[in-house]
């Protein structure tokens, strides 16, 4: 279940190409696509800690 994005865009995330992706929640004023650009610097380092309210 992914309550925080319409269902039009859940159903569109099954057809996303290499580096889309679907941001939503806490995070994001609304639901957004968004595609991924190349990797900026070596692969390291930790999570983010991402407010959910």
């Amino acid at each position: 279940m992914f309550g925080f994005a319409p269902e039009t865009l859940v159903q569109r995330a099954a057809r996303f190409r290499k580096g889309q992706g679907l941001f939503a929640g806490g995070f994001v004023e609304e639901p957004t696509v968004v595609q991924m650009g190349a990797r900026l610097c070596r692969e390291g380092g930790g999570d983010v800690p991402v407010p959910l309210g």
